[in-house]
C-alpha cells in the first residue's frame, strides 16, 4: 500500500492528469473552469509530491490535500458522466463508455493515493534514494 503514498506516484498522476485532460479537450475547448479543475488538481498533486519528497513529515499534508481535491473532483465527474450515460454530455474522441471507465479507474487511484498518504507515517520507499526513513 505504500506505493500509492510515494511522492513519485503523486507527481506522475498529477502531470498525467493535466496532460490527459489537455489532450482530451484539444480542439473542443470547454468553459474554462471545466478545464482548469484538472490542471489545478495536477498542480496540487505536483506541489504535494515535491514537498513530501523533500520532507515527508512536512509535505505529507500537502500531498494528502492534493489527493483529496483530486478524489473529490473525480467523484463529481464520474457520477455526472454515469448520470448522463444514455445521452453523452459532450463530443470527443474518447467514447463515452470508455471515458466513464477511465474516470472511475482514476477515482479509485486517487482514493488509494489519499488513503495511503494518510496511513503511511514514515516516508514511503525513500530510504534508498534520498536518505529518508524506510517504510513501516
Amino acid at each position: 500500500m505504500t506505493f500509492f503514498a510515494r511522492p513519485i506516484f503523486a507527481l506522475g498522476f498529477g502531470l498525467s492528469l493535466a496532460l490527459a485532460e489537455t489532450a482530451r479537450r484539444w480542439g473542443n475547448w470547454p468553459f474554462l473552469p471545466f478545464l482548469l479543475d484538472d490542471w489545478l488538481a495536477g498542480l496540487f498533486l505536483v506541489y504535494g509530491a515535491v514537498r513530501s519528497r523533500r520532507d515527508w513529515a512536512q509535505g505529507r499534508p500537502f500531498q494528502a490535500a492534493g489527493w483529496a481535491f483530486t478524489a473529490g473532483m473525480m467523484y463529481m465527474s464520474f457520477f455526472a458522466h454515469v448520470e448522463h450515460w444514455a445521452q453523452p454530455p459532450e463530443a470527443g474522441w474518447v467514447p463515452h463508455g470508455a471515458l466513464v471507465g477511465i474516470i472511475g479507474a482514476l477515482l479509485g487511484l486517487a482514493l488509494l493515493g489519499l488513503g495511503s498518504t494518510l496511513l503511511v507515517r514514515a516516508a514511503p520507499g525513500l530510504g534508498d534514494a534520498a536518505g529518508g526513513a524506510a517504510p513501516r
